[in-house]
């Protein structure tokens, strides 16, 4: 478990000054995490397929504008893949798995040249895989897992959801400031308590729900695009597999998609729901064999 009195020492407090300045700030942030489910209960927004309220602030038509300059930054700058075969295949995956959301968006796939086995969406169904993850992938299966998973966060605007809190807590940082702090080093160590007691009791637990949800959420997916959902299983399995391998590209993976007890048993327990949608769906399997 994680001392909070040493968290804080890279910010430059004392233990005593933490303590004392966390003090100021923990009713405020308490009464601020009421206020922040109260919006999120009258914003008439959930995610899909889990029904999880979400506290939803961030402009949607913004949120899509902002991805899809971010998309056409990131293909100017990145060096892209020429191979037919192989964005044709990510293509397929990907338009299977999009067809299954049941939401008609701009979507695009694009395979770029990068060795560390990672995969993105971005608002508006902008989705980018790095060429180092097909060999982890295998087929298209394993493919379709990891592009679902990241259509799920999308389907489910996690970054706008998380940009939507960033903004109520700067607002509530703000009230907070004006009513206890007098001075500016009151008001440096009140930031510096409210960051700290932030990513420990509300950004750490938010991530691991973003990354559990669009585990459900991509599992749905595949399996109602055709793809056997237990390769999602084997797909994490090559994960841990790796896990002991301290190169940079497989860190990389892990420390943006980390694997542990908890997440990889709610993955094995959602499979006989998956398998349902599987059964309903056109069956394509494993798919191809990518390389």
């Amino acid at each position: 478990m994680t001392n909070t009195a040493s968290v804080a020492r890279p910010f430059g407090l004392g233990k005593k000054s933490y303590k004392a300045a966390l003090s100021w700030v923990r009713i405020p942030l308490q009464l601020l995490r009421v206020w922040c489910v109260a919006l999120a209960l009258v914003s008439c927004q959930s995610a899909p397929i889990t029904h999880r309220p979400q506290l939803m602030i961030m402009d949607e038509e913004k949120e899509l504008a902002l991805g899809s300059e971010v998309y056409r930054d990131m293909v100017e700058q990145a060096t892209l893949v020429r191979d037919a075969r192989l964005n044709g295949l990510v293509e397929k995956v990907g338009r299977a798995v999009a067809a299954a959301t049941g939401r008609d968006m701009d979507w695009e796939f694009t395979l770029v040249d990068e060795e560390s086995p990672n995969a993105y969406c971005l608002p508006g169904g902008k989705v980018v895989v790095h060429s180092g993850l097909l060999p982890l992938a295998e087929n298209e299966a394993g493919l379709a897992a990891v592009i679902a998973h990241e259509v799920g966060h999308a389907m489910a605007r996690h970054g706008a959801e998380r940009g939507s809190h960033a903004m109520v807590l700067e607002l509530g940082m703000e009230l907070v400031n004006m009513g206890l702090a007098h001075t500016l080093a009151e008001k440096t160590k009140l930031r510096m308590a409210w960051g700290v007691d932030y990513v420990i009791s509300m950004a750490f637990p938010f991530s691991r729900i973003h990354e559990m949800e669009a585990d459900e959420m991509g599992l749905l997916y595949m399996a109602r695009a055709g793809y056997d959902p237990r390769e999602a299983v084997r797909f994490w399995e090559r994960i841990v597999e790796r896990e002991g391998d301290d190169s940079r590209p497989y860190m990389k993976f892990l420390f943006t998609h980390p694997t542990d007890t908890a997440r990889w048993r709610k993955i094995q327990l959602l499979i006989p729901r998956a398998m349902k949608e599987y059964d309903n769906s056109v069956k394509l399997g494993k798919g191809d064999t990518i390389l």
